[in-house]
């Protein structure tokens, strides 16, 4: 498994700073999510909420809604990749779902993550990209036809900082960074988050 802090170089497009649209195919590893996918993406939505959540009680009523809407088409998709487990089944381990949105400020429409996440034992930088890849993919094809620039996309993560650091990098890699998320108040999950 490539270690999570090697970012493969061909995975850069933005080098120069400057925003550059390349599409991309849809990575083999990730498959669309069905409405079959609900109960192991609950099952991952807890672990992501135990590594990665700033605080609060998991919700499994509130995630199943949001789910049931991703899946059903009505509000995004949910893109995952699986994997083999020793007896021969297949569990899901790495999952991004975009949400199809309207910002408070305009009446035009835009595709936000909902979450992107990797099983910490499947984590690669091949993982990440592979989900961001599909992420890009999938804003593509729902693009009006002819479109020179798609949808806007906007997709983060919510990591502690370390990890933050690392993924920062990666993701500057595959988009055009436009912000930053910065916490302030109850974060102990993550320990005490320092100011630098």
């Amino acid at each position: 498994m490539t270690d999570v802090y090697t970012v493969p170089e061909e995975l850069e497009l933005v080098a120069t700073g400057k925003p550059v649209h390349v599409r991309v195919a849809r990575p083999a590893s990730v498959r669309m999510a069905t409405m079959a996918d609900i109960e192991p993406l609950l099952h991952l939505c807890r672990t992501m909420h135990a590594e990665c959540a700033l605080h609060g009680a998991f919700s499994e009523t509130k995630m199943r809604g949001v789910l049931e809407a991703l899946l059903g088409k009505q509000a995004g998709v949910v893109g995952v990749i699986d994997d083999v487990a020793e007896d021969g089944t297949s569990y899901i381990v790495a999952m991004v779902a975009l949400e199809w949105v309207q910002p408070y400020y305009t009446e035009d429409w835009q595709w936000n993550d909902r979450f992107i996440y990797v099983r910490e034992s499947h984590r690669s930088a091949q993982a990440w990209a592979d989900l961001s890849m599909f992420a890009r993919w999938f804003v593509d094809q729902v693009s009006p036809p002819g479109c020179e620039i798609p949808v806007p996309l906007l997709i983060g993560f919510c990591q502690p900082p370390a990890k933050a650091k690392v993924l920062t990098r990666l993701f500057g890699r595959q988009f055009v960074q436009v912000g930053a998320i910065f916490a302030y108040g109850n974060t102990s999950r993550h320990g005490r988050i320092e100011a630098v």
